[in-house]
């Protein structure tokens, strides 16, 4: 069978990227009802991207072995990537949505390969009637290259920044923020070919 998913890209993703990608495959599959058979290999891709994501913030502060937790982190998070990506490529329906609604880019994902993908555009807030609740809305500049918009928070100023959610459409809807407090915001894209935008610039809400 012919594999579309390119696992070749998944090694290739900087540090920084693996994380939001897979937490991206992991949100869809588990939400889509046509992948409910995968969940075990879901549950275990976003266990290995809870351990990433923490080795990773650990190997900030230096030594031979932090980086090796994270090294065997990451290398552990690819595989459970890679155990998704041929569960998926296994159960190919033939439907062009197949892939993409797994959150996967596949072979037939080149156009523009080495075109950067730009940012969103227009990203504001809409405070809503419940505390610690907001909506935010965004463009795209090139919408058809854009599979999914990644959010990030922060409160403490933007010294750390927190995975936020992700959308398919061009709003967020967040829930459960702390209230009566000052909350910076910022989205990207993931686009086709594991291309990822710039962060926008962070945008400051004070949360009623």
């Amino acid at each position: 069978m012919k594999q579309m998913i390119r696992k070749f890209d998944l090694r290739n993703l900087r540090q920084t990227e693996i994380a939001s990608v897979a937490q991206n495959v992991a949100m869809r599959m588990r939400e889509h009802p046509d992948y409910q058979e995968a969940l075990p290999l879901v549950e275990q891709l976003e266990q290995k991207n809870a351990q990433y994501t923490q080795a990773l913030a650990d190997s900030v502060y230096g030594g031979m072995d932090r980086v090796a937790v994270k090294q065997k982190a990451k290398d552990d998070l690819l595989q459970a990537l890679f155990n998704l990506a041929d569960w998926v490529n296994g159960h190919d329906t033939g439907a062009g949505t197949w892939f993409i609604n797994a959150g996967f880019f596949t072979n037939v994902d080149r156009t523009h390969k080495n075109a950067p993908l730009l940012p969103p555009i227009r990203f504001r807030a809409m405070p809503q009637e419940t505390p610690g609740a907001l909506e935010l809305r965004f463009a795209h500049p090139d919408a058809r290259a854009v599979r999914t918009t990644c959010l990030e928070y922060s409160l403490d100023a933007g010294l750390n920044w927190l995975n936020g959610a992700y959308s398919a459409r061009m709003f967020l809807k967040v829930m459960g923020l702390p209230s009566r407090q000052i909350v910076l915001f910022r989205v990207r894209s993931i686009g086709r070919g594991q291309r990822v935008s710039a962060w926008t610039e962070p945008i400051e809400v004070y949360l009623f």
